[in-house]
């Protein structure tokens, strides 16, 4: 029991997820950036640490970031 990150292995910069978001739906238009994170500072990204899930019941990523844009977007119906 406890809580589990749910995520990929792979490290993605909110640059790349804003730009497969902005590409894949069409979405012109310029962004700002926040104050950054110390893990975008670190490591210009983010990953999840997935290690406990991975031991406790053997979870594995089965879709990379892009299809997993997809059936987020999908899930509330349009962006």
């Amino acid at each position: 029991s406890g809580v589990y990150n749910i995520g990929s292995v792979y490290l993605t910069s909110i640059q790349e997820i804003i730009k497969t978001i902005s590409v894949k739906y069409g979405i012109k238009g310029q962004y700002k950036n926040a104050v950054p994170s110390s893990a975008d500072i670190l490591a210009d990204g983010f990953y999840a640490d997935i290690s406990r899930i991975k031991k406790d019941a053997a979870w594995q990523p089965k879709i990379n970031i892009k299809r997993g844009i997809d059936k987020t977007v999908e899930s509330f119906g349009e962006i």
